[in-house]
């Protein structure tokens, strides 16, 4: 007998991947927007990413998106070497510099569950 994709189940978990992630993810907080990523990317190849995600959740998205992203007038020139661009993303969250993502830069209304 064939493989049969249980893609309720599937869908539950990416709703809840979309909503709150578990506490046990936490160690995985500086890759949020990777696993945003993956799981968007998952509800578009199950066929049900415009169902799943509406309009004003796909902007609130967007606008989370944005405000990772480092502002160009910043104090310090990157130049055309994108490699410094990582390591002082890195130093920062390593150093908890106010330039490091802070609490507040969270998806709205998003929050660790502990299981």
């Amino acid at each position: 007998m064939g493989e049969v994709l249980l893609t309720q189940e599937h869908l539950n978990f990416l709703r809840r991947h979309l909503q709150t992630l578990p506490g046990s993810y936490r160690k995985f907080d500086s890759n949020r927007a990777t696993i945003l990523f993956f799981t968007l990317s998952s509800l578009d190849v199950l066929g049900k990413l415009e169902e799943e995600v509406d309009e004003d959740k796909r902007q609130e998205l967007i606008n989370w998106i944005y405000r990772l992203q480092l502002k160009s007038d910043s104090e310090t020139s990157m130049g055309d070497d994108k490699s410094e661009l990582v390591r002082s993303v890195n130093a920062g969250i390593a150093q908890k510099e106010p330039s490091a993502l802070s609490p507040d830069e969270r998806l709205p209304k998003y929050c660790w569950k502990d299981v």
